[in-house]
C-alpha cells in the first residue's frame, strides 16, 4: 500500500498564466488566448490552465522546506488519535 502525503504550501499566483513552466520566460504573450499558451522565449507549447497548473506546483514545491531540515511545531492541543497525543 502506498501512503498519500497531503501539504499544503502558499505561493504567490503573480503571472502564473504568463510563465513558462519549461523555461520560466515570463511575458504577456506567451498566452494569447484563454486555452493556448506558446513561450515566445522557447516555443514550449500546452493548454494555458495546464502551464500554469505546473507553474503553481513548482512555486509551491520550492516554497516546501527542504527534506531533513526543521519545520515549525503545531501550535494548539493535539487533534485526537494524533501520533503526538500522550498515552492516558
Amino acid at each position: 500500500m502506498i501512503a498519500q502525503v497531503s501539504r499544503i504550501a502558499r505561493c504567490p499566483p503573480t503571472n502564473t498564466s504568463r510563465t513558462c513552466a519549461a523555461c520560466g520566460h515570463c511575458a504577456p504573450g506567451n498566452r494569447e488566448s484563454q486555452a493556448v499558451f506558446e513561450c515566445q522565449a522557447c516555443r514550449h507549447q500546452a493548454h494555458a490552465d495546464t502551464n500554469a497548473a505546473v507553474v503553481i506546483l513548482g512555486r509551491a514545491l520550492n516554497s516546501l522546506p527542504a527534506a531533513g531540515h526543521a519545520v515549525p511545531g503545531r501550535r494548539g492541543p493535539a487533534l485526537a488519535g494524533s501520533a503526538n497525543q500522550s498515552a492516558l
